[in-house]
């Protein structure tokens, strides 16, 4: 109880900046949303740009601000005496705690957008529907994986410091511009060896099913959790 009340203490902060953020980008994508419908006299749709803005805003300030979070958070709390097997299990719990929120809060903009929408743009078509979002299976597993990928990008900046930036960056750039281009080049290297890996790769992800995915996700989140208490619970602290 005490290790879970100085980390609630200690990321408190965390959480108002997120939820600000959300807050912040939703009201400035509605805003957006008005000039757009005002000055191009469209009749065509509106979509939640303000919930899916805020989505975007959350993921990425969670991604990117958790993973330098556990570097500060685990030297300071070890070095002034916390055990890593107490740490560890409140900071994982408080970061998916932390997730969860973000998504709630997205989820009743998301309230607030259909009525907004509805109310000042009544007769124009509304494209998107968020139920389809906001399913706990969706949300359940997006809040575990995300948990995890702080906790695992988090060990790699403990254990390796300033290498860890290039491997982030060289995953980032791969998932930018490597990714889209997977499928063209299975298709132009049809007939090689390249070609068939790279096409019973991409069928085998496109064949998965939905439940296949979520757990997937399970699955990978438990690994990167394993891998990084593996090596943080015998890891030294770096001040």
């Amino acid at each position: 109880m005490r290790e879970l009340k100085a980390q609630l203490c200690a990321r408190w902060d965390e959480m108002l900046l997120i939820l600000g953020l959300e807050a912040g980008f939703f009201i400035i994508a509605e805003i957006f949303m008005a000039v757009l419908v005002h000055f191009q006299q469209t009749d065509n749709s509106v979509f939640h740009i303000g919930t899916v803005t805020a989505l975007v805003v959350a993921v990425f300030v969670v991604v990117f601000m958790g993973i330098g979070i556990l570097p500060v958070h685990f030297n300071l709390a070890v070095s002034m005496g916390s055990a890593r097997k107490r740490f560890m299990p409140v900071f994982l719990l408080l970061s998916f705690l932390e997730n969860l929120a973000a998504a709630a809060a997205a989820y009743l903009l998301s309230l607030l957008e259909t009525q907004i929408l509805r109310s000042a743009y009544a007769g124009i078509k509304l494209e998107s529907r968020t139920e389809d979002f906001f399913r706990w299976k969706y949300i359940l597993a997006a809040c575990l994986g995300l948990a995890a990928l702080n906790a695992f990008m988090g060990m790699l900046f403990i254990k390796l410091g300033k290498i860890a930036w290039t491997i982030i960056w060289v995953l980032w750039m791969v998932c930018c511009f490597g990714i889209p281009r997977i499928g063209h080049i299975a298709e132009t290297a049809k007939g090689t060896v390249f070609g068939e890996i790279c096409g019973a790769v991409i069928g085998a992800v496109s064949g998965l099913t939905e439940g296949g995915i979520l757990a997937g996700i399970v699955i990978v989140s438990a690994g990167m959790l394993a891998v990084a208490w593996g090596i943080l619970r015998k890891q030294e602290v770096r001040i």
